[in-house]
């Protein structure tokens, strides 16, 4: 079987993703009767041009067969064979004149890391004689010059001619640049080359092992995936450059021969991963996600295919394997582009790298010069691709910094909030209420003064912070400070005695029943406070607004603390309490009663994907829907976390399935969006129990109700799960 390939792409995935380097630099060369010129002053001499071929597609053709057959070879730029893969095996002929008048020691460079086996004939005295066999097949330490390449040393004599002979067999792409060296210019040349791949290769180690610590530091899949990306496209490298070979693997030629095929497979794979769990493309992008799953489960059973297939086959294989992938990243990286800040960085990275491929194909077509720049522009560009990859994985730590730290600082403020309203629901005096409330604005908020005025008819009345008004003057407050928190440099203050030229105010507006309640906050600098820390700082005085109504009734003030913060429903303590009695009542006239249960699906995820904000907005969703069902059916309260509870008196079997229902369905009529318009679906399990006269205790339904949950949970989630006919504790259920 002969495979051939004319075209760029083929090319490409040849070497996977990225392809290796061609030396195409010209130099002199004067020829006649086929032969090509050594002088003495000869340094580097490229002669794959002038090379002919002979291709034994039969295998049949010894050695002592070429002085027969010499008329059948051609010339290697005519025959162009490649980019081939075949069983053949390849003949190559080069004839040199050494018209010195002294001999010539000089290096034969086969510049083919992967080629399988190549034997090294001279023609002396009209005889072919083996010199050297070395190749992939053959374990390192048999090559008669240490290096990465094949590199045959040979003496030439004083003024003759001399024919010689390269049979080449290669399970994978046949390639055959020979260049022909001066000892002294091949030894430069190869220092200078392990200097920049030594600069390379430990850059991409570098990169490597410093995004492997921040895995083992913060365990996210994406740095791993990252790692594992890197150490693929790296091993691969040094396996296309003939490293891997020479230092690593030397000594096994049967895993030389697949290394190729495996880690191209890997990169590709590993590519697919990180690009999956960066971008976020589970919830950016669904669609493209599952057909990303797809490959990269297909790419994970294919790693085994370059241990289980013929080599040959796994090539053509992996080869097809980076072409996809390729097409993948660049349809990720275009949909992404312009969705998040890492799609800016995963599209940045990979422009830059095909950019440099595409250079290095323009010099390979001598469209542009061929320098250094142009020679290495795949290694600059997957060099300048891992280093803007690593910056777009730090600005995500950054980020996720400042979230967590965010977090954190939602959290303080909650918490200041809660001891604060705590000590606020057991003060008794209007002005303590407000003065307790004023400082724990301050503290949060870092202002230096705060007053709250109350506006009632049309007049202001100073309650807190009256040594810091002047009362001689009016207080004038537009009224676009009345209704929202404003944080503005721009409200009238000439009526405070620190009326200082640059101050900047933070207004927070209160509701009462009969009046309008201020909280003005006031600093010397500006500094914004961000829109989610105002949010909490909002319904903290919201709270303390209900506190300052109730605040001359004791009855209100503990109503006041019967009620959930973030849902406004009654909280566990209050439930159990009005629960009780409703219980007692129901038992006395032994009448139906039925408790609910419900618990928000996979809310872990809604808060672990979106955020805790996020899922403080989907509980005051559902809350807002049971209030909505429940209305003068009986009593609901939150009972925990992402759990609520109803508590429904006289009540049917019929109906309370009815209910069930209805709640259900209300989840999916009003659907939870949030950022302008982003959808979440949202469902709930429901464990619910009728106790049909009223003879179970509340701890009693709870517990049935409990495990009809989990029953609930068990079979799927999103559904209800009921339990009815409880006499009493001891008897049988059914369950629907």
């Amino acid at each position: 079987m002969k495979i051939k390939n004319n075209n760029i792409l083929q090319i490409i995935v040849i070497t996977g993703f990225f392809f290796v380097l061609q030396q195409a630099i010209a130099s002199n060369v004067n020829a006649s009767n086929n032969d090509i010129i050594i002088s003495d002053e000869l340094t580097k001499l490229e002669v794959t041009e002038y090379l002919h071929i002979f291709v034994d597609e039969d295998n049949s053709i010894l050695y002592s067969d070429l002085p027969h057959i010499d008329d059948q070879f051609q010339s290697l730029v005519d025959l162009d064979v490649h980019g081939t893969i075949g069983n053949a095996t390849y003949w190559l002929k080069l004839d040199l004149l050494h018209n010195e008048q002294s001999n010539k020691d000089i290096l034969i460079e086969i510049q083919k890391p992967h080629l399988s086996s190549i034997s090294f004939y001279s023609e002396q005295s009209n005889q072919i004689v083996l010199e050297n066999t070395v190749g992939m097949d053959y374990p390192f330490q048999e090559r008669p010059i240490s290096h990465r390449n094949f590199t045959f040393p040979i003496t030439l004599t004083a003024e003759s001619n001399h024919t010689f002979y390269f049979q080449i067999q290669t399970n994978s792409f046949f390639q055959s640049p020979i260049v022909i060296w001066d000892h002294i210019t091949f030894s430069e040349d190869n220092y200078k080359n392990q200097t920049l791949y030594g600069i390379y290769y430990g850059v991409m180690i570098a990169m490597a092992l410093y995004n492997l610590f921040l895995f083992i530091a913060l365990r996210e899949k994406m740095y791993l995936f990252y790692v594992l990306f890197v150490f693929g496209f790296t091993m691969m490298q040094l396996v296309w450059d003939g490293f891997a070979f020479q230092w690593i693997w030397g000594d096994f030629p049967w895993w030389a021969q697949r290394a190729n095929s495996f880690f191209i497979i890997w990169t590709s794979l590993f590519s697919l991963l990180f690009a999956k769990y960066f971008l976020h493309l589970k919830t950016q992008s669904p669609i493209l996600n599952k057909i990303l799953t797809i490959f990269i489960s297909i790419f994970s059973i294919s790693l085994l295919l370059p241990i289980l297939f013929p080599i040959a086959l796994s090539t053509q294989i992996s080869t097809v394997i980076a072409a996809l992938s390729l097409v993948m990243v660049v349809t990720i990286a275009l949909k992404m582009r312009s969705k998040s800040r890492e799609g800016i960085f995963f599209f940045t990275a990979w422009s830059v790298l095909l950019f440099c491929v595409f250079l290095n194909l323009l010099a390979a077509f001598h469209l542009v010069p061929l320098t250094l720049v142009t020679l290495e522009a795949p290694k600059i560009g997957a060099l300048l691709e891992v280093f803007i990859l690593s910056l777009g994985l730090a600005d995500k730590i950054k980020r996720i910094t400042v979230e967590k730290n965010r977090e954190k600082r939602l959290r303080d403020i909650h918490s200041i909030f809660q001891n604060e309203l705590q000590h606020i629901t057991s003060i008794r005096e209007y002005k303590g209420i407000v003065n307790r409330g004023s400082k724990a604005l301050l503290n949060v908020t870092n202002y230096n003064n705060a007053i709250y005025i109350e506006k009632q008819d049309e007049n202001w009345n100073i309650v807190f912070g009256e040594n810091l008004v002047d009362k001689s003057k009016n207080i004038h407050i537009p009224k676009q400070y009345l209704y929202n928190p404003i944080q503005s440099d721009h409200l009238d203050i000439t009526w405070l005695q620190y009326n200082e030229k640059k101050q900047f105010f933070l207004t927070l507006p209160l509701e009462l029943e009969s009046k309008v309640g201020l909280f003005i906050l006031y600093k010397d600098q500006k500094e914004l406070i961000p829109d989610d820390e105002l949010k909490v700082i909002k319904q903290f005085v919201e709270q303390v607004s209900v506190c300052l109504k109730t605040q001359n009734s004791i009855e209100e003030l503990d109503k006041s603390a019967q009620y959930d913060y973030l849902t406004g429903l009654y909280n566990r303590k209050y439930f159990e309490k009005y629960s009780n009695e409703i219980i007692v009542s129901m038992s006395n006239k032994k009448e139906a009663i039925s408790l609910l249960i419900i618990d928000i699906d996979h809310f872990k995820v809604v808060n672990d994907t979106y955020g805790h904000q996020v899922g403080d907005d989907v509980i005051q969703y559902i809350s807002r829907i049971l209030k909505d069902v429940c209305t003068d059916l009986g009593i609901v309260g939150r009972f925990g976390g992402e759990e609520f509870i109803m508590v429904i008196p006289h009540i049917s079997l019929r109906s309370v399935n009815q209910l069930c229902d209805k709640i259900h369905d209300n989840l999916m009529e009003r659907s939870f969006t949030f950022n302008d318009g982003m959808f979440i679906p949202v469902t709930v399990s429901i464990g619910a129990v009728t106790s049909k006269e009223c003879t179970l205790e509340l701890t009693q339904l709870i517990k049935i109700a409990d495990d009809a949950l989990y029953e609930a949970k068990e079979n799927g989630r999103n559904q209800t799960v009921f339990i009815n006919n409880w006499q009493n504790a001891s008897n049988n259920n059914d369950a629907v």
